[in-house]
C-alpha cells in the first residue's frame, strides 16, 4: 500500500505487479493528502504505466477506495487473478483510454485466456466480482459421462432411462 502523494510521484513507472499480499485491502491508500502546492490532492496520474497485474491478493477490495481521479493514459494491460474480494477498481473518476480488456487468466503461459470488457475498468471489475459471486452460489454437481456420451448426475433434474440404468440430464 502506498500513499496518494507517493503514487502521484511515479511518473516513469511502466510496469506494476503486486502479488501474494494476503492482508492488503487497497493499493493506493485513501488519506487526505496535499499536492506540492499545499492544496488537496484529487488527481493521480500514472502517465507511463502500461501493465498492471494484481494476483493472489485475498483481501484486496479496490485499487483505491478514495474519490481520486486516476489517469492511466498508457495503460494497455490489466490482469486480475485470485482477488476474490475486489468489487470495484476505484470510487473516483477513472481515465484509461487505451485499455480495452481485463485479463483474468490464471497463468502467464495459459493457452486458455479468460478476458472481459464491459466498457470501462470499474464496470468490468464489478461484473467480474458479481459473476464470481453468482458462480459460487451454484451447487457443485458431480457429473459423469458414460461410454455412449450421455451426461449423468445423481443430483440434477433428470430423466431416468430404465434400459441402461443411467440418469441423464434433461437438456429441455
Amino acid at each position: 500500500m502506498t500513499s496518494p502523494s507517493l503514487a502521484a510521484n511515479l511518473p516513469k513507472l511502466e510496469y506494476l505487479e503486486i502479488y501474494s499480499c494476503d492482508m492488503m485491502e487497497e493499493i493506493v491508500a485513501s488519506e487526505n493528502d496535499n499536492n506540492e502546492d499545499g492544496g488537496a490532492l484529487n488527481e493521480i496520474a500514472f502517465l507511463k504505466l502500461e501493465v498492471l497485474k494484481l494476483r493472489s491478493l485475498k483481501s484486496l477490495k479496490w485499487f483505491c477506495k478514495g474519490a481520486y481521479t486516476f489517469k492511466f493514459p498508457s495503460l494497455r494491460t490489466v490482469r486480475v487473478n485470485n482477488c476474490p474480494r475486489m468489487e470495484i477498481f476505484c470510487n473516483g473518476n477513472l481515465i484509461a483510454p487505451n485499455l480495452t480488456v481485463v485479463d483474468t487468466s490464471s497463468r502467464l503461459s495459459s493457452s486458455e485466456k479468460t478476458s472481459r470488457w464491459d466498457g470501462d475498468l470499474n464496470t468490468t471489475i464489478k461484473n467480474i466480482f458479481t459473476h464470481k459471486q453468482a458462480r459460487s452460489l451454484l451447487p457443485k454437481l458431480p457429473v459423469k459421462i458414460d461410454e455412449g456420451g450421455s451426461i449423468s448426475s445423481p443430483n440434477a433434474l433428470s430423466h431416468n432411462n430404465s434400459e441402461t440404468g443411467s440418469t441423464s440430464l434433461n437438456s429441455n
